[in-house]
Order: structure tokens, then C-alpha cells, then sequence
């Protein structure tokens, strides 16, 4: 697929990285891509009205590129396009399972006098807060 600014050898460079990924060796392809990307950077560098996106491997126009001042180049190096594709939505968490309904102990109470310091587990049903050794409220 041929666009209007691409270039005689940019196009070249795409035909061959598409045999490269047709026949499947790993390496091959990782060296037809550096080439496309450096062919391309270079086509980029010649037009300074296109810059060439590292995200969908592409000459594009500059205004498709955003500001970036961390960069020399003062653009960022991938296109509008590209960093809306990247922007990959994580899916809603699942809620955790409910946990298991474990009766409880019946809770320990303690005496507030310094003196008593008693503790004691109430009976079931007990909700008197009164303390066995010296019988004066508590907790």
C-alpha cells in the first residue's frame, strides 16, 4: 500500500520485512524492521513537513505528533494514532469472593477496676456487663 510521500526505497523496505514475517524467522524480521525504521527515519529527515511514528512504523504529517520537550527532537515519536491504540483499558476487577461466615468467639471482658482486674467470658446471651469479683460494671 503505497501513500503519496512515501518514498521508492520506504516501500521496498515494507515488501521486504512482509517476506520476512512470512517465512517466520525471528531474526530476519528483527533485522528488516531496523531497516524499515531507518529507512524511514531518514524519509522523515529529508520532508520536515513528515515525521515517522516508532508505533505503526509510518511516515505521518508532523501535526499528528504531539510536543514532547523530553525529546531532542521536541516531538514525541509516536503519532496521535498510535498512542490511542496503546491506551489499552484494563478490565473491571472481579468483586473478591465473600468470606466465610465464621462464628465468633464470644469476646473476653475485663474488669476496669486496678484493683479486681478479673476477666471473664460472658454466657451466651449474657449482655450484663457486670463483673463476677467485685460486681460493679465494667467494659
Amino acid at each position: 500500500m503505497m501513500k503519496d510521500h512515501d518514498t521508492e526505497e520506504l516501500v521496498k523496505a515494507r515488501e521486504l520485512l512482509a517476506r520476512a514475517e512470512a517465512g517466520g524467522d525471528p531474526g530476519i524480521i528483527h533485522i528488516q524492521r531496523l531497516y524499515l525504521r531507518r529507512v524511514g527515519r531518514a524519509a522523515a529527515a529529508e520532508n520536515p513537513a513528515l515525521g515517522w511514528c516508532s508505533g505503526c512504523n509510518e511516515l505521518h504529517p508532523r501535526e499528528w505528533f504531539t510536543k514532547d520537550k523530553r525529546r531532542p527532537s521536541g516531538i514525541q515519536a509516536y503519532c496521535s494514532n498510535a498512542v490511542k491504540a496503546a491506551r489499552v483499558k484494563k478490565p473491571p476487577r472481579e468483586a473478591p469472593p465473600p468470606a466465610p461466615t465464621v462464628p465468633r468467639e464470644r469476646a473476653t471482658r475485663k474488669c476496669r477496676r486496678t484493683k479486681c482486674s478479673t476477666r471473664w467470658t460472658p454466657a451466651e446471651g449474657d449482655t450484663s456487663r457486670i463483673c463476677p469479683g467485685c460486681r460493679e460494671p465494667s467494659e
